[in-house]
């Protein structure tokens, strides 16, 4: 998981499973605070936190199939 860090807004990303998606991140953020511009010290890092592995993705995936067939069923 990674996140992206604004010193300048002395903020945080939420955690994104792959380091694109906290540049991503960065990028809108940027245009958004920063005219484009981009904030000394800014960067994308690994956090502590992990993305489920292995069989943890089975079971990621049946939970969503269950609350997609309970959402069909309605």
């Amino acid at each position: 998981m990674y996140v992206y860090e604004c010193p300048a807004c002395d903020g945080t990303s939420d955690p994104y499973l792959t380091p694109w998606g906290a540049r991503q991140f960065g990028a809108e953020h940027r245009d958004a605070e920063h005219a484009g511009l981009h904030p000394r010290g800014e960067c994308v890092v690994p956090t502590a936190q992990r993305a489920p592995q292995g069989r943890e993705w089975v079971a990621v995936a049946l939970v969503a199939l269950i609350l997609l067939g309970s959402l069909v069923m309605r």
